[in-house]
């Protein structure tokens, strides 16, 4: 059971009986909140203390409800940015600890920005500023800080190395992204695709769809099993919602229109949720996989 509150114009969202992420957006500032709710009450809202100003977005939280993932803006004039246009910036918030910055790779300055938190928050996986280049994929922990994942280094110079991490397991093993392939052309491209990497150290490409000119995973089912993303035609370099299991990837269709999104899936990956659109419209939200026999989705 939820609800929503309007507060001063924010609209929020409670849930009883349960930890909730939310974001109360305003004119000028952003302030990341959490709910607690409690046996069936109506919950309570509060505001996260934190040292980066009211320019403040919850952005995530792992399953637990324990771990908090949000993001705030640097000026680009600030010591810790100095990059034109100014800095994303992700930090960590837990109960016990308050609110810590998640440093980019190398302990550089810059924007760091954090896509995927695991289930018990131990683990979280996004994209930052690099010595190696613009964007790198990397994982962080308490152990190892903000590290670069290790995804393929160019020879051609660090516009070709990038790389961004979009979804991991519960566990944390298994992480999927975008990155840029080896290539030994003269004149190489920048287009990336669709990767899939493991804690244990395997890294791969997932085997594209057929007319697949860039790709890239957005999400991971809490088993690990089952990779969604979006897979690009190279005739019309329109969108396509994919699902990739054990090697192979699948094309989910579309509601009738020329392109689709795959954004999220369920724990075991039977379910996809994205985008479509659909004849003379734009776009709406969508159930796009379905696991029955009877559907006339896909499974």
């Amino acid at each position: 059971m939820d609800r929503r509150t309007t507060i001063r114009g924010t609209i929020c969202r409670l849930t009883c009986g349960a930890i909730l992420i939310l974001c109360a957006i305003g004119l000028l500032a952003r302030v990341a909140i959490y709910a607690d709710g409690g046996g069936g009450g109506g919950g309570t809202l509060q505001i996260i203390a934190t040292p980066f100003g009211n320019n403040t977005n919850a952005t995530g939280i792992s399953a637990d409800g324990s771990v908090i993932l949000g993001e705030y803006f640097l000026p680009s004039n600030d010591p810790q940015c100095q990059t034109f246009g100014g800095c994303t910036r992700t930090f960590r918030w837990t109960a016990a600890s308050g609110a810590q910055d998640i440093r980019p790779i190398d302990d550089s300055t810059g924007e760091v920005q954090a896509h995927a938190i695991n289930s018990n928050g131990t683990q979280i996986v996004g994209e930052s500023i690099s010595d190696l280049a613009f964007r790198r994929a990397f994982i962080w922990t308490a152990s190892t800080s903000t590290k670069d994942i290790g995804t393929p280094i160019a020879p051609q110079g660090p516009d070709f190395s990038t790389a961004r991490a979009f979804g991991m397991s519960a566990t944390g093993s298994v992480i999927s992204g975008e990155a840029i392939p080896p290539q030994t052309s003269p004149q190489p491209n920048l287009i990336t695709r669709a990767f899939r990497f493991t804690t244990a150290g395997v890294f791969e490409f997932l085997a594209p769809l057929p007319n697949e000119i860039q790709s890239q995973g957005t999400a991971v089912s809490a088993d690990g099993t089952t990779i969604v993303g979006i897979s690009y035609d190279t005739n019309t370099f329109l969108p396509r919602a994919f699902r990739w299991r054990a090697g192979v990837e699948q094309n989910l269709g579309t509601l009738g229109g020329s392109q689709a999104w795959a954004t999220s899936t369920s724990a075991d990956g039977s379910v996809v949720v994205g985008a479509s659109e659909i004849p003379n419209a734009k776009e709406i939200m969508s159930l796009l996989a379905r696991k029955s026999s009877q559907s006339s989705c896909w499974s």
